[in-house]
């Protein structure tokens, strides 16, 4: 049995009447806490001005900036939303709309002025800077009149319905209500997702450049040069399409007469687009100078009479020669399906090998160098030498009928060929003759697709050329196979 001192009893006691005390010292804070907290939310439920929530509204006009816009929820044909119905028929700025209800259903007042002194004029209610007549779904209508901002905290001076009495409110209104027509419209200049493009066709001039994007979201020129796009400069283009928006409506209804005068007779620029679902959607670009001697970039779209002013700099992706857009890397392959790395060097032919051993999520997977003396290889050292091919681009395109032989590449002196697990190649690439400061190489997809190119003689030094190279291989030299040109490419979504 353990004895308990007088001294200890005294502590322990201490202690007890110390826990009570912080025990109700929390319990009173949190009661207190909370009881504020439910007491603001009860304040800010007594306090609100209109007793509906965004969804009950069904239509609204907003009265600012020296005009009147008017919309309206519809649902045609399964697609809803909100619409401009007056001065212009257009979609709306889905996030501005947003934000304008928000504020519309959640408007609380902060402090009342009742009387004598609710005189409308001193608030500057006698002339509102806004006024929003909102529709609900049951059929009422209620009207709210925005005056002059509070000296102190930005927010403002509102009168509601048909009432004589003037609130301050809570939070600032204006900036979400205070919208003008161009302020509600729909910016973009195309209002769909990059990814439902499937063909890019333009036309400057001369030129015209056409592309089609692959199952495999990989994008290709057409005709006359059937070849892989470079993906960086087609993003550059979907990019532009995406981020393209409006910043000044020239017209609604353009006349033939004002089109030439706007330059769409000779335009700048044509752009053509196949969507996914065999849409096509088809754009003008002129570009004006206005009276201060400034460019400005006019856009319209072939089946719609409106005329629309878009930032300069759009055209810049489109504005390019067709060589330039064509795919300079020179190896295109699946870095996860490699399993085989067979390469025919100046010094004979190595072979490195893939095992894996166990299932689930995580086999082991190593690496061998096969020979008399087998030795195992690192992991590191095939990505870095995986990653190296990527490295390779090409100085220039040999293109039509190409005779082998006369370049060194019926019997290639050098060959690397990345196979997968079933022995099946992935890629080939054969080294011919040098021609000055270039070599000639031939590479081979998956798909039998042959293309012949010239490549800088010092830069196909990045792929091994002996034994002994693979030896010494540094597993740091070059990025791994996750790099972005060493993946599969494809098209990313845009905005709706």
């Amino acid at each position: 049995m353990i004895r308990i001192d007088q001294q200890t009893k005294h502590l322990l006691a201490l202690v007890a009447v110390s826990a009570v005390l912080i025990g109700l010292g929390l319990f009173a804070f949190y009661d207190i806490f909370f009881s504020d907290t439910l007491s603001e939310q009860r304040q800010a439920l007594e306090n609100k001005v209109f007793h509906f929530k965004k969804d009950d509204v069904v239509g609204f006009a907003v009265t600012a900036k020296g005009e009147t816009t008017r919309l309206s929820y519809s649902n045609e044909n399964g697609n809803a939303g909100w619409r401009i119905v007056s001065p212009v028929q257009d979609y709306t700025s889905v996030n501005v709309v947003e934000l304008f209800l928000d504020a519309l259903a959640s408007v609380s007042w902060k402090e009342k002025i009742e009387g004598d002194e609710a005189v409308p004029e001193r608030f500057g209610l006698d002339k509102p800077a806004v006024i929003v007549v909102a529709r609900l779904r049951n059929g009422q209508q209620h009207t709210l009149r925005i005056g002059s901002l509070t000296a102190l905290d930005g927010t403002d001076y509102a009168l509601i319905d048909g009432s004589k009495e003037i609130f301050q409110t809570r939070t600032p209104l204006r900036f979400a209500l205070e919208r003008s027509t161009f302020d509600l419209r729909a910016r973009l200049l195309l209002p769909v997702y990059t990814d439902q493009i499937e063909v890019i066709q333009v036309h400057a001039g001369p030129s015209h450049i056409h592309l089609r994007k692959a199952v495999d979201g990989t994008w290709s020129l057409g005709k006359p040069i059937a070849r892989r796009a470079d993906g960086a400069a087609v993003q550059k283009m979907l990019d532009a399409i995406d981020d393209a928006y409006i910043t000044r409506f020239v017209t609604e209804r353009v006349t033939p007469d004002e089109s030439r005068r706007f330059g769409f007779g000779q335009p700048k620029l044509r752009l053509k687009l196949a969507l996914k679902g065999f849409r096509h959607v088809e754009f003008l670009f002129s570009e004006v100078t206005d009276d201060a001697g400034e460019k400005k970039l006019l856009a319209r779209r072939t089946d719609t009479t409106r005329v629309v002013e878009i930032p300069s700099d759009f055209l810049t992706p489109f504005q390019q020669e067709v060589l330039a857009l064509r795919d300079r890397q020179v190896v295109h392959f699946d870095p996860s399906t490699v399993a085989i790395l067979d390469f025919r060097l100046d010094d004979g032919a190595v072979r490195i090998e893939r095992s894996v051993e166990g299932e689930g999520e995580k086999p082991k997977i190593s690496w061998e160098l096969k020979g008399l003396y087998p030795k195992p290889f690192s992991l590191a050292r095939v990505e870095s030498l995986l990653a190296a091919f990527a490295q390779l681009t090409a100085s220039a395109f040999v293109d039509g009928k190409v005779d082998l032989a006369a370049l060194g590449l019926s019997h290639a002196r050098r060959t690397w060929i990345l196979r997968d697990a079933q022995g099946r190649p992935l890629a080939a690439l054969f080294a011919g003759r040098e021609d000055g400061e270039n070599t000639y190489v031939r590479f081979i997809d998956a798909k039998d697709d042959a293309h012949v190119f010239t490549v800088n003689t010092s830069a196909l030094d990045v792929l091994p050329r002996r034994h002994s190279d693979l030896e010494s291989w540094d597993p740091t030299r070059f990025l791994t196979p996750s790099a972005p040109n060493m993946t599969k490419t494809s098209s990313s979504p845009g905005s709706p």
